[in-house]
């Protein structure tokens, strides 16, 4: 098996649920310890660039002023993914079907 398989395997809820559960409390644990939190976060990259325009720094400034626009969600990067298996050719019924099934593979998230 590849370790792009092996990966898909070991953080599937349905296969592998104690892996994810382990996983989701490791990231618990790590927030909690580092105190990451969606503000502190936007906050940290606000006080880089207000560092970097202090030491002459532009790119970096608008570099971190960038990453805070994003996660802020005011950036939407997209990707074209050419796919055989499009949702664009299913019928109303397997999309809902489809959807259902994603929902319960990561309910345990």
């Amino acid at each position: 098996k590849s370790a792009y398989q092996r990966a898909y395997e070991l953080t599937n809820p349905k296969i592998c649920p104690h892996v994810v559960n382990e996983i989701s409390k490791y990231k618990t644990e790590y927030a909690e310890k580092f105190k990451v939190t969606h503000q502190n976060h936007i906050t940290q990259l606000g006080k880089l660039r207000d560092y970097a325009i202090k030491k002459d720094m532009p790119g970096v400034a608008v570099n971190a002023e960038v990453w805070r626009g994003k996660a802020m969600g005011y950036y939407v990067e997209k990707h074209m993914n050419v796919n055989k298996n499009s949702i664009d050719d299913l019928t109303p019924e397997k999309l809902q079907n489809k959807m259902d099934e994603m929902l319960d593979n990561h309910a345990a998230w």
